[in-house]
């Protein structure tokens, strides 16, 4: 665990993610926010373009939940609306809601049943045992 009166500063939201997973209690339970690391969703789904614009003005992306075991991907909207577009290898803070049984059961990956909100970007910097806000969505 971090010490808690030191920045950790890492380079980029993938490696921050990397320390998630080895390093903080990554479990999962509604309402507890947790970083999450955006994926280009043309690798993972097939998609056209990275993320997608919604006709409302929030966007969805795929997203890579951190755990022990290197992380587990869901898809999640964004809160806010007419936001900054994300980008792959983006970290996020997520916020978990409630588990879907009826989605779990599209795919075999752990951990895909939860559905969550992305409250907005966060900068690869630990501080004080959390991670540093930056654009913050449905202000």
């Amino acid at each position: 665990m971090s010490d808690e009166t030191t920045d950790l500063t890492f380079t980029d939201g993938a490696s921050a993610f990397k320390y998630s997973c080895q390093c903080l209690d990554c479990s999962v339970e509604p309402k507890k926010p947790l970083p999450a690391l955006v994926l280009d969703a043309r690798e993972h789904f097939g998609q056209a373009t990275p993320t997608k614009m919604n006709d409302d003005g929030t966007q969805t992306v795929v997203l890579r939940v951190p755990s022990p075991d290197g992380g587990f991907v869901v898809l999640a909207r964004t809160a806010g609306k007419d936001e900054p577009e994300l980008a792959g290898g983006e970290l996020v803070a997520w916020m978990p809601l409630l588990y879907n049984e009826d989605l779990a059961k599209e795919t075999d990956e752990a951990g895909f049943g939860w559905v969550g909100v992305i409250m907005g970007t966060l900068k690869p910097v630990l501080r004080k045992g959390g991670w540093l806000g930056d654009v913050r969505y449905g202000k």
